[in-house]
């Protein structure tokens, strides 16, 4: 997963997101490429798809499997959405029978969610 926090921090960053931003977003599409490697592949190797873009006031990161939804082998995980959540502004899941896409937004002008007053 460090190839894919790399590669969105780069990307992140060509586009103008502060570096705090990054960080953060660095740490949501972790958690989202972990969640796909472990729910959407049986013991079979799958690929994940990471694409990002800017829209508008926003930074987009999509991050695509290809498999079926597993539950988590262990019931003490399932964390991952309010970690993404806690990192980011926008969490956009969608399943079909092709796959699991996850779309994570930040807006570019916003200051990083631990920095906001309460």
């Amino acid at each position: 997963m460090a190839h894919v926090r790399r590669e969105v921090a780069h990307a992140a960053s060509a586009a103008g997101l502060e570096p705090e931003r990054i960080q953060g977003l660095q740490i949501a599409c972790g958690e989202a490429a972990t969640n796909a490697v472990e729910h959407a592949y049986d013991s079979d190797a799958g690929d994940i798809l990471v694409r990002t873009f800017r829209s508008d006031d926003h930074f987009w990161v999509e991050i695509k499997d290809h498999g079926r939804w597993r539950e988590p082998a262990e019931r003490g995980s399932g964390r991952g959405m309010a970690v993404m959540r806690a990192f980011v502004d926008e969490v956009d899941i969608r399943r079909d029978n092709r796959g699991t896409t996850v779309r994570l937004a930040v807006r570019m002008d916003r200051q990083p969610k631990a920095s906001k007053a309460s």
